[in-house]
């Protein structure tokens, strides 16, 4: 939880009281008096959250600190400090954020979703290219806001969809790209360039979302064991050249790269996607339905020439038949 501190000094020496009040709601936040907390009217809301700085009073320092601070300690605070001559009084303006810290990006089965939560004040989110998407705004029970944006999309690489969410003073953005798809080869260069020109914070790249092929943070790469004779170098930007490949490392690449305020998706498919059909294979409904009607016009074939030799035989038969008959019935008369 975060713990801030409301500044209040005083010229003078021989403190009897310091008092701090929220205004707003006229409730007792902290009193000190003869050099001891006096805490029996504080605020329940208060309790257990506030101190001041003892060896600091002396020389005039009266300031507040407020641990686990909330949506609802926002407000106006009043700084009272009295002597036995003299007062004084200090008002302080508490504006309480919920900065981001962290923005998530996700894509599946078309789906392509950007979030984050903990955020106050009430956050916007827009989308560039500007699209349609379905966008869920929540207050979670901490008084702080979560909020959650979906793009369906239709993959036509190379594309890049970017996600930005905002406050009156804050904000973070994130960035997919979808790049065209890389011939396989033994020796590759797949691209993790962003548009931002800040400073890389970390950066990481996965192959099938599942294996981890390095980690970066600042200067400092980490490999991982089957990865690391693989890899010829990585960028500075992030780019990341492969050497020795085989057809086992075909498959999807992708590369995450943090700065202060953005973070960048690159998403890319090394050789044929599975299900594809490669060249002299055959996919469904292409040679092996071809087949398939062969068989079924050879089974139309047999069956007609079949169906032609039952009539012929039962022709021939009804032949005889008519035959026999005219002649038994001739050596009747």
């Amino acid at each position: 939880m975060e713990t801030c501190v409301l500044p209040c000094s005083f010229d003078g020496s021989n403190i009897n009281l310091i008092q701090w009040v929220q205004t707003e709601k006229n409730v007792l936040v902290h009193a000190h008096q003869y050099g001891t907390d006096q805490l029996q009217k504080q605020d329940q809301a208060f309790r257990g959250r506030t101190s001041l700085f003892p060896e600091l009073i002396s020389g005039g320092n009266t300031s507040l600190q407020l641990t686990q601070v909330k949506v609802s300690d926002q407000g106006t605070y009043l700084c009272q400090v009295f002597t036995t001559v003299s007062g004084e009084e200090h008002l302080i303006h508490l504006r309480v954020e919920g900065p981001f810290r962290s923005l998530q990006m996700k894509f599946k089965e078309d789906v392509l979703t950007c979030s984050s939560k903990n955020i106050y004040p009430e956050p916007k989110l827009t989308w560039a290219p500007d699209s349609s998407p379905q966008t869920q705004l929540q207050l979670q029970q901490n008084q702080l806001f979560s909020i959650s944006s979906s793009l369906t999309l239709k993959l036509h690489p190379p594309q890049r969809f970017t996600c930005n969410i905002s406050t009156e003073h804050s904000w973070k953005s994130a960035t997919y790209s979808f790049n065209s798809p890389v011939q396989m080869s033994s020796d590759v260069s797949l691209s993790c360039s962003s548009s931002s020109s800040a400073r890389v914070k970390s950066l990481k790249w996965t192959f099938n979302s599942l294996e981890t092929i390095l980690t970066q943070t600042g200067a400092d790469v980490s490999y991982s064991d089957t990865w690391r004779p693989f890899v010829e170098r990585v960028s500075e930007s992030g780019d990341l050249s492969l050497k020795n490949l085989s057809s086992k490392h075909q498959g999807l690449y992708l590369c995450e790269v943090h700065t202060q305020q953005h973070v960048h998706f690159s998403r890319t498919q090394l050789g044929q996607e599975p299900g594809e059909s490669g060249p002299g294979e055959s996919g469904p409904g292409e040679s092996g339905q071809e087949s398939l009607d062969q068989e079924s016009l050879d089974q139309v074939s047999l069956d007609q020439e079949s169906l032609d030799q039952v009539s012929l035989d039962q022709v021939s038969l009804d032949q005889e038949s008519q035959s026999k008959d005219k002649v038994e019935e001739l050596e009747v008369d």
